[in-house]
């Protein structure tokens, strides 16, 4: 899980494969949003983890204005 990043990091992409509880990966989901201008965020184990589903669910409702979603299990 990312608990903090530097005041002026800057992420085009990012790859969520941490917690896999449904807080942990709100935490990260915001973390990474909040430095990304437009971008990427891929998270792993969307289909296969109940944590990781909810988080991404419930944070994707919240910010459908923003930009596109989309799952790709691979």
């Amino acid at each position: 899980t990312l608990r903090s990043l530097p005041a002026d990091a800057s992420l085009d992409l990012a790859f969520i494969d941490g917690d896999h509880t449904k807080e942990g990966c709100l935490t990260d989901l915001r973390n990474c949003a909040r430095i990304m201008g437009t971008g990427v965020i891929c998270v792993h184990d969307y289909t296969c983890e109940t944590g990781v589903r909810e988080a991404v669910d419930e944070w994707g409702g919240q910010h459908v204005g923003i930009g596109s979603m989309a799952i790709i299990q691979l």
